[in-house]
């Protein structure tokens, strides 16, 4: 195992599945919520009565759209607020989550396409829940960042597995794949080896005097 050397693919692809053990099920409830918020706007905005209407209506009389703009507070411009919740789900947070971020497609009035649907004052209970996620989904970012550098930082000192592993026992789990490829790689060369020293594969021809 301590021949093993770690090359920056692996080294970049332990530390992410450590991040993803560690921070999946954080990202996935905060997915969660932003799309418990989107349905709420979009129920708010559309009524039961109007909703009933709009699915009523033959395919294609209505666009399908995968968000809903809307303007929180005394926001400059406005959100685009997607119905999979994976509003500002990007950089670190896609990475360590097991949402496959799929879009997720609603029926709106032509009126609210490509355009601010919707405002909600700084008092409004969806603008107070929408600041509370934007400033969860900030501190989960940061997070996540120095935990990344952190344990960057801790896998690059060493050279070869073997001497991470003695470094830092814990994260044995996330390497397993890496000692299985090396002892696959160690089979391989030594029946090479082996090969080549016996004039092996026997020909055709050969093959019958193989067993006298």
């Amino acid at each position: 195992m301590t021949t093993v050397k770690l090359t920056k693919y692996m080294r970049e692809a332990i530390v992410k599945s450590l991040m993803k053990h560690r921070f999946n099920k954080d990202v996935m409830e905060l997915i969660e919520a932003q799309e418990n918020l989107a349905a709420d706007v979009y129920e708010d905005h559309y009524p039961k009565g109007i909703r009933q209407k709009m699915d009523a209506l033959p395919d294609g009389w209505l666009v399908k759209n995968d968000h809903l703009s809307v303007q929180f507070g005394g926001s400059l411009g406005y959100t685009r607020l997607p119905f999979n919740g994976c509003h500002q789900i990007i950089n670190r947070l896609s990475m360590v989550s097991d949402h496959g971020m799929s879009p997720v497609k609603r029926r709106i009035l032509w009126k609210d396409n490509n355009c601010c649907a919707v405002q909600y004052p700084v008092d409004h209970p969806l603008t107070e829940r929408f600041e509370k996620l934007s400033n969860a989904r900030a501190d989960l970012h940061d997070e996540i960042s120095k935990a990344w550098a952190a344990a960057a930082s801790a896998v690059e000192r060493s050279t070869t597995l073997g001497a991470l592993l003695k470094q830092w026992p814990e994260i044995e789990p996330f390497t397993k794949k890496y000692q299985a490829e090396r002892m696959q790689q160690a089979v391989v060369v030594q029946r090479d080896h082996l090969n080549g020293l016996l004039n092996l594969p026997v020909e055709q021809g050969e093959q019958a005097n193989a067993c006298n």
